[in-house]
């Protein structure tokens, strides 16, 4: 408290104090201090993300939404996009992708937000356009193991070739990685090479 009261407009130190809030699981301590911080602070996004969190932690998912829609409102980042993007899923909110769709589409080079947009996707079934999303971010990034080991996968589910050759490049990059060799066996498996399969199985274990 001491540094509050050196330093009353100091964002980090609030922050700070906040963390220790969260620690201590003072939640209602919490939501004093990001509302105070939206007060004197309206058109930062600080305050609405402080409360946001909270109350994610409160298991208050709607609340938490426009509380992220707020600060994205002030202030749009890619972190923020997937927070307002889990608790609108988790909260069975509808719309709840498009802040990440508009997020790569406003940033086309920014690779790991692609990867979560296709994740997103992956989660809610639209394999298509997760797979689309996928193959954009190997172009420039052909040896992301999480985007090869998904893409695998996703083929796999649809009994199509085409996910050997990513499984078995993901392989090649990391063969000690259990979720690679899990991946890359069942792949195997699954399009007839059974005891190559077996095998790629037994290392996972």
């Amino acid at each position: 408290n001491s540094a509050l009261e050196l330093q009353p407009d100091n964002i980090r130190a609030r922050l700070v104090l906040a963390a220790v809030y969260f620690k201590q699981q003072k939640h209602e301590d919490i939501i004093t201090l990001a509302r105070a911080l939206q007060k004197e602070q309206p058109q930062a996004r600080v305050g609405y993300e402080l409360e946001g969190d909270v109350l994610v932690k409160m298991d208050r998912l709607k609340e938490a939404s426009k509380l992220y829609a707020a600060a994205y409102e002030q202030g749009q980042s890619a972190s923020l996009a997937e927070k307002l993007y889990q608790v609108r899923n988790k909260a069975g909110l509808s719309n709840a992708i498009d802040p990440l769709q508009q997020w790569v589409n406003n940033n086309p080079d920014d690779s790991s937000a692609k990867i979560m947009l296709a994740v997103a996707y992956q989660e809610t079934g639209a394999v298509d356009k997760s797979i689309n999303y996928y193959q954009k971010v190997l172009e420039k990034q052909p040896n992301n193991l999480v985007v090869l080991n998904n893409l695998a996968w996703l083929f796999n589910e649809r009994n199509d070739q085409r996910a050997i050759s990513y499984a078995e490049n993901a392989y090649q990059l990391a063969p000690k990685k259990v979720e690679i060799l899990d991946t890359y066996g069942w792949t195997l498996v699954n399009n007839g090479q059974l005891n190559k399969g077996l095998l790629i199985l037994q290392e996972a274990k």
